[in-house]
């Protein structure tokens, strides 16, 4: 019987003391439970966001089904950042374990009413940094203006320097295509007298080779002679006379006829010479 009590006891104990770790931790660690914000609660800056269960969590938050924002993995607690929460309406939580997504998740709906105060000090903050933000970008662009006017300036400078090389460079070239056209009519003249030259000097080569074949032609003498003395035994002698034909009276055409002549005449007394010259007569 005692027994029978002592093992009652133990496994009252037993369960009691599994009832509590499960519902403590495993239980907790399968089925999360948001602690804050409460659900539906209306909920003011700083919006704390707590849970029992995992420690790690990946945090979903999404507003009025419009905008939805990944917090990334968080531990319990932590502060939702004010960044997201500037408009008043219904926010929705939404945590899943990194690890198993589907299966351990747990959310939350809480309406969330902004500080018009802090908003205004915050939008007001905000749009002093924005504006300080403007003022030096103003002044940057002040700046860079001023250079791009000097630089604008210096390269308007440089500009009318080179119009007004390109002017006095296209005049040049306009002067140099003038002497080149002239020079070019000049060589073509020169050109067109050179052929004219080597025409009459083709004409005068031609010209003289004909002569010259003329003049091969041309006996240089036609007629020779010798001075002889009809009667070379009278007293006082006669006149010499200039013989130019045998007793046939043919005419020494040549200087060998004129010799073998005189040889067999006693009276000659000279030898023989042209009488007839073929250029200026006899």
């Amino acid at each position: 019987m005692k027994r029978l009590l002592a093992f009652g006891v133990v496994a009252f104990l037993g369960a009691f003391a599994g009832d509590a770790v499960f519902r403590t931790s495993l239980w907790r660690t399968l089925r999360p439970v948001v602690v804050e914000p409460p659900e539906g609660a209306e909920a003011k800056l700083p919006v704390r966001v707590a849970w029992e269960g995992p420690r790690r969590m990946r945090v979903v938050l999404r507003y009025g089904g419009r905008k939805t924002w990944d917090l990334g993995v968080r531990r319990s607690p932590f502060r939702i950042p004010d960044s997201y929460l500037e408009e008043r309406g219904i926010y929705h939580l939404e945590l899943r374990s990194p690890d198993w997504p589907r299966w351990i998740r747990a959310e939350r709906t809480f309406f969330f009413v902004p500080d018009v105060r802090r908003s205004r000090e915050t939008r007001g903050g905000e749009v002093g940094k924005q504006l300080a933000a403007l003022e030096r970008s103003l002044v940057q662009l002040r700046e860079v203006q001023e250079k791009l006017r000097d630089e604008n300036t210096g390269l308007y400078e440089e500009n009318a320097a080179i119009r007004e090389e390109n002017a006095i460079l296209t005049e040049e070239l306009h002067r140099l295509a003038e002497a080149e056209r002239r020079a070019t009519g000049r060589l073509e003249a020169l050109e067109q007298e050179h052929r004219e030259l080597l025409q009459a000097h083709r004409s005068l080569l031609d010209e003289v080779e004909r002569l010259r074949l003329r003049l091969a032609s041309v006996v240089p003498c036609s007629v020779w002679g010798y001075l002889a003395f009809p009667r070379p035994g009278t007293i006082p002698p006669t006149r010499q006379r200039v013989t130019v034909s045998n007793d046939r009276a043919e005419v020494f055409r040549t200087q060998e006829d004129c010799e073998r002549h005189r040889r067999g005449d006693p009276g000659s007394a000279s030898p023989c010479f042209c009488v007839g010259n073929s250029w200026a007569g006899p």
